[in-house]
């Protein structure tokens, strides 16, 4: 047995997995150069580890590198065009997984108090057939025959992020992304991941300032899986505040 009482009698593994402790570490660097006028570089890599403290969730490491190059079309607006690859560790996984997303946009500065970017491209994640099995659930022959298939999953990739500063003290900003990811309480599938954010921010002074948030988040799993001993074909919305 884990966790709380409270959390033993929720149905559904995954708001179980949000109840329980775990230890987030990332760490990433990067770095620029001006080439010309025109065209600026960036370069850069992260590292990042997720450990629960239950056996039930399968734990991940994750390292990436990314690189972009944009190209200044006005004095206000710019296009790039951007590259990252990823490997992924989880438990569930005896070889890992690969990760590679290609992105293009644009970025401009509409107003001094209006600035805006917008990407798409597209998410690939090469997944090993793992050794695992599905902790979450019980098992089913046909179930893990299909997910101990392994392959690549693809999937559209889309990044926004916009600034409105509406007033000296009032400010509104918006982000989004998605990307692919192994699930942490499924063995032996990948997750594809939606989210948005918006974030409203008020100015009390230079060193003080009140926010308020509010998110969605989707989690489209990409093999059937197991709950309550039976298949499921799952999507999750969740939203917070």
């Amino acid at each position: 047995e884990s966790g709380s009482p409270e959390s033993q009698n929720l149905s559904l593994s995954y708001d179980r997995s949000m109840r329980l402790r775990r230890y987030l570490h990332d760490f990433g660097i990067s770095f620029g150069r001006n080439i010309s006028e025109r065209l600026a570089l960036t370069a850069g890599g992260d590292y990042s580890m997720q450990d629960y403290d239950i056996p039930e969730l399968y734990d991940v490491r994750a390292v990436r590198v990314h690189g972009e190059g944009s190209v200044r079309l006005t004095d206000k607006s710019s296009a790039f065009a951007g590259v990252q690859m990823g490997t992924e560790v989880n438990d569930s996984y005896d070889n890992g997984a690969v990760s590679y997303t290609l992105s293009a946009g644009v970025q401009t500065k509409t107003t001094e108090k209006l600035t805006f970017r917008a990407g798409v491209g597209a998410d690939a994640f090469v997944r090993s057939a793992p050794g695992g099995g599905n902790k979450a659930g019980v098992a089913n022959p046909e179930l893990d025959e299909i997910q101990r298939s392994g392959g690549t999953d693809m999937a559209f990739h889309y990044e926004i992020a916009g600034t409105w500063i509406a007033t000296e003290r009032w400010s509104l900003e918006l982000m989004g992304h998605n990307n692919i990811q192994s699930a942490q309480q499924y063995a032996n599938t990948a997750n594809s991941v939606y989210i948005m954010t918006c974030n409203a921010v008020y100015k009390m002074s230079e060193q003080t300032g009140i926010s308020l948030t509010g998110s969605w988040r989707r989690d489209n799993y990409l093999d059937p899986v197991i709950e309550q001993g039976e298949v499921w074909d799952r999507l999750d919305d969740r939203y917070a505040g």
